[in-house]
This record gives structure tokens, C-alpha cells and sequence, in this order.
């Protein structure tokens, strides 16, 4: 399992690869989980998800309304 942020470059080169592997992965982010930083990563967050992963935000008050 991997867990870690959403950063451009590391984490989501940890996080692709936990995908290679069939492993799930949990991505802490330091936005909103509507307003993904890095953009970037947007595709790589919903990806997490599909595959049974975990997003968790400290704005949480959003989740209400996603």
C-alpha cells in the first residue's frame, strides 16, 4: 500500500506504480477534493479512486457536497 500526497513527480510516480502492482493507494491533499493540487494530478486522483483507493482532505466540510 502506498500513502502519500498528490506532488507532481514523486508521489505520483509512487501511486502509478502501487496501480502496476494491484496495490491501493491513500493520497492526503493538502486542497479541497473538487480543487486537486497539482492539477495535474487530477486524473491520477480520480484514477485512485476508481481503482478502490482512498482521498482523504482536511476539507471536509466539502465532502457533504461533492
Amino acid at each position: 500500500m502506498i500513502a502519500s500526497g498528490l506532488a507532481f513527480r514523486c508521489d505520483g510516480i509512487a501511486h502509478r506504480a502501487a496501480f502496476k502492482f494491484n496495490m491501493l493507494t491513500i493520497t492526503i491533499l493538502p486542497s479541497k477534493i473538487k480543487e486537486i493540487i497539482p492539477k495535474q494530478n487530477t486524473d491520477l486522483a480520480n484514477q485512485i479512486s476508481i481503482n478502490g483507493g482512498l482521498i482523504i482532505s482536511k476539507y471536509y466540510k466539502d465532502a457533504l457536497n461533492f
